[in-house]
């Protein structure tokens, strides 16, 4: 019988973790097979590399392609240095154009800096759901994104959480988002909860 083996590594960027392989055929139901937390490995999605390019194709778990991910992009960039890439400086082909990263690297940790580029306001997103109307602004970073810092509870984000991300076709990520000030000498800041497409 033969056997399929496919080497793979995991990363993981700011609780994001990912499935790393290079130059592997994708399909959406290997991705979902791979990245089920109970049977496959475990993931949040898949990054398929090539290095060659270098280049990066997104799959999430559910088999969905998004066009870009902000911290599978930085576990790529990392990966490539770790390879032997020489320059800190790469860019990366992705399905919404070439991002450029800049990574530093001290033993086994990486600190990468990517250049999203410029952040493109859409139309407010308003949903109807749980009794009220909820109203969002959208934003693309290549992919979308929809953002609010109307306060809700933890319960109420994750009821909405998923009707707002399937509510445009193809999806959208959800970011709630809550200021927090300034305390004990401590800068403002912003809390996100964010509810990812697939």
């Amino acid at each position: 019988m033969k056997e399929n083996v496919v080497r793979f590594e995991k990363w993981e960027g700011l609780g994001n973790d990912f499935i790393l392989v290079e130059a592997v055929p994708m399909t959406a139901e290997a991705a979902r097979r791979l990245c089920d937390r109970r049977f496959g490995i475990g993931a949040d999605g898949v990054l398929v590399i090539d290095r060659e390019r270098p280049r990066m194709e997104v799959w999430n778990a559910d088999g969905s392609r998004p066009e870009m991910c902000g911290n599978g992009i930085r576990c790529v960039a990392a990966y490539l240095v770790s390879r032997g890439t020489p320059q800190k400086a790469i860019s990366i082909a992705t399905d919404a154009g070439d991002k450029r990263c800049e990574v530093s690297r001290a033993g086994d940790r990486f600190d990468v800096v990517v250049g999203m580029g410029r952040a493109r306001m859409g139309e407010p997103l308003a949903v109807t759901a749980l009794g009220a109307e909820h109203r969002f602004a959208t934003v693309d970073v290549g992919n979308p994104h929809a953002v609010t810092f109307d306060p809700y509870t933890e319960e109420a984000i994750d009821d909405l959480g998923p009707i707002v991300a399937t509510t445009p076709a193809g999806g959208i990520n959800v970011e709630f988002c809550r200021v927090r000030p300034a305390e004990r000498g401590e800068a403002a800041c912003i809390d996100v909860t964010v509810w990812e497409r697939g």
